[in-house]
């Protein structure tokens, strides 16, 4: 802060002391005026470098989602198109063992291949405005379309974490895993250990595209891509 230094000589009159009062109030507001618009100016900076990390940020996350639904897609076809034909040999009145077999092992060959993907839901940027106080200086309508998105992120995170504690039987599923290993499972324990698979995995995929609908609002210029997939030719032609 700017500092006033006292007068040099007596005062000899009112008229001289009025004007020395008004330069040192003058000085007084001017520096006070300095310091502010420096605090101004460091604030804005700060929101601003706040905002373009935070976007920078998000949108990894953003990219994250939508690749880790495009693996899964993939997967999803896969393990679909096994489970329609494995429905119609195992519920077959004339089972044929060796295509029986030959289901179990490419089902085995799916389980190794197919794993589920999820993205990687960073939140760093966004913890460093909050606890710098950056975050308070950004427009509020931003700030509140940031707050959703961090608040959509930590949801999946939730969701993805009971979704495969609550869906897949992993004990169930070692054991069936197992018995295929030595030969010993059965067609119908390895299609519902398919089944509990593709029920995570379509259910990890709504929620993906759920959370890309509320990232996509807090970064300018994106858009929501993913959709539902379109229906299997049979499902079609019924409708």
């Amino acid at each position: 802060m700017q500092t006033v230094d006292p007068p040099q000589s007596p005062i000899r009159s009112w008229k001289a002391f009025g004007v020395q009062y008004f330069m040192i109030v003058v000085s007084i507001l001017t520096a006070l005026g300095f310091e502010q618009v420096v605090t101004n100016v460091r604030r804005t900076s700060g929101a601003e470098d706040a905002q373009r990390e935070i976007e920078e940020e998000l949108r990894k996350n953003l990219k994250d989602v939508r690749e880790s639904y495009q693996s899964n897609a993939g997967r999803l076809t896969d393990l679909e198109a096994w489970d329609g034909e494995a429905i119609r040999e195992f519920g077959s009145a004339t089972p044929n063992p060796a295509n029986q077999q030959r289901l179990i092992a490419s089902a085995q060959g799916l389980w190794k291949r197919n794993s589920i993907w999820t993205p990687t839901l960073q939140h760093a940027a966004w913890d460093v405005a909050i606890a710098n106080q950056s975050a308070g200086h950004i427009p509020t309508p931003t700030l509140r379309k940031y707050a959703t998105a961090y608040t959509a992120q930590h949801d999946s995170e939730e969701f993805t974490r009971l979704n495969f504690l609550t869906t897949l039987d992993e004990g169930h599923l070692i054991n069936v895993m197992a018995d295929a290993d030595l030969g010993k499972a059965t067609g119908q324990d390895v299609l519902r250990a398919t089944r509990q698979l593709i029920l995570v995995l379509k259910q990890t995929q709504n929620h993906l595209r759920h959370l890309e609908q509320e990232l996509v609002p807090a970064l300018p210029g994106e858009s929501a891509t993913l959709r539902n997939p379109a229906p299997p030719a049979s499902t079609a032609a019924a409708r």
